[in-house]
């Protein structure tokens, strides 16, 4: 045998172990919603989500069974996640008769079908139009790693919260488990910010700068997300939220109306988390769904940004200081303000705060804050730094919630 025909035989030898020992989870189809799409008499346009359940990349194509010429769907094929549009035309469809078709989806996960079923009126009968989603707010956050999964509320230990460990800014928030109020509590942020709301120094206009934050990776210790917020619709039953790239817009997630977060003015929140980078730049819009998966316009489309942290400097962690401190933290790239906050069990029962200009990168408790005690009691507290910027669409694309740091005041 020639060295060339040992090598081959050799690296046929190779993949088969290699392919032995690490079987990969083959994509599994699945389809959303379950049972009949039914038409009835007066619904146009239908959808029919279709996702893996298992692993790989899954490949599919759609096609009706039979003849219907009165339903229409696209697209006709596609790769992993993707939403069928399916509509339907009752011209010359009979009055009070019920048609029915089979549609079939094709793929390397397995096939499945769908009856999809249609009333004949003889008349058209339109649908009535749902409005369109309003305020649609995207901003790009970045936040200690973990605190997607364990949320935001807890206590400092000895603090009478949840006994969690004291912050500190070397291990990141320690915040015990409360998911459901995390993005309301990064909604808030963006309000203090930019819709007046902030107590102390008071919100800043967005008009500091519009220069983009250089790509680069995210500190391994936090990881990003966007948090959208619009208006939301009594006639909605749920929303849907697409990405745009480039001129193409694409399915990104649907969610009920009962799954959002809401605040007291009647926005409703949603985080999307994902593995992006410091720079990384998204647009996003939304659209609602009522009654029989019926759409609504697509909303006003709005863009945020993933910004580094600000690292904290002085108090250093569990130092003892005075009850009037001196809070320095690293100046946020292209940052056009900050907020430092004071709290002594967690980060939506912050004591103090006040809101800064991006030239700023100190100040001494208690600030210009009318409201705030001359001077902090003595005890443990911990402190935050919520960088903002740069200005995206008007508003403030991108903020960055910074580990917490520890300190006492003493007598």
């Amino acid at each position: 045998m020639g060295k060339h025909a040992l090598l081959i035989t050799m690296g046929i030898a190779l993949v088969a172990l290699l392919g032995g020992c690490f079987t990969p989870l083959p994509p599994v189809l699945e389809l959303d919603p379950d049972g009949t799409l039914d038409f009835g008499t007066d619904v146009d346009k239908l959808f029919l989500i279709i996702d893996n359940a298992g692993g790989g990349l899954l490949h599919w194509y759609a096609t009706v069974l039979g003849e219907a010429d009165w339903l229409h769907f696209t697209p006709r094929e596609g790769i992993g996640r993707g939403a069928l549009t399916l509509t339907v035309d009752r011209t010359g469809l009979e009055p009070d008769t019920t048609y029915s078709a089979a549609l079939l989806i094709v793929s390397n996960g397995g096939e499945a079908q769908r009856t999809v079923t249609v009333g004949g009126t003889g008349d058209e009968v339109p649908l009535p139009a749902l409005p369109r989603v309003e305020d649609v707010t995207v901003t790009g956050f970045t936040v200690p790693k973990g605190m997607f999964a364990a949320g935001i509320s807890g206590g400092l230990s000895g603090s009478g919260g949840s006994g969690a460990p004291a912050p500190s800014s070397t291990t990141g928030s320690p915040w015990a488990a409360s998911p459901g109020e995390f993005g309301s509590v990064l909604h808030e942020f963006v309000r203090q910010f930019d819709r007046g709301s902030g107590a102390g120094a008071g919100s800043i206009s967005a008009s500091g700068s519009a220069t983009r934050v250089a790509p680069a990776a995210l500190p391994a210790d936090y990881e990003g997300a966007f948090v959208l917020s619009w208006m939301s619709l009594s006639e909605a039953d749920g929303y849907r939220i697409y990405s745009r790239e480039g001129s193409a817009w694409n399915f990104v997630t649907e969610v009920a109306a009962g799954e959002l977060e809401y605040d007291d003015d009647g926005y409703g929140i949603f985080v999307l988390e994902g593995d992006f980078d410091v720079g990384e730049e998204r647009t996003y819009a939304v659209t609602a769904v009522g009654a029989g998966w019926s759409e609504g316009e697509r909303s006003v489309e709005d863009r945020g940004i993933i910004v580094p942290p600000a690292r904290l400097v002085t108090p250093s962690p569990g130092s003892d200081v005075t009850g009037t401190p001196r809070f320095e933290w690293d100046a946020h790239p292209d940052g056009t303000g900050y907020g430092v906050y004071v709290t002594t069990g967690s980060l939506t029962n912050h004591i103090w705060h006040v809101v800064l200009g991006g030239g700023d990168t100190s100040v001494r408790f208690p600030g210009d804050d009318p409201h705030a005690d001359p001077s902090l009691a003595p005890g443990e507290y911990a402190w935050y730094v919520v960088a903002r910027g740069p200005v995206v669409n008007g508003k403030t694309g991108g903020m960055a919630v910074s580990k917490t740091g520890s300190f006492f005041v003493v007598e």
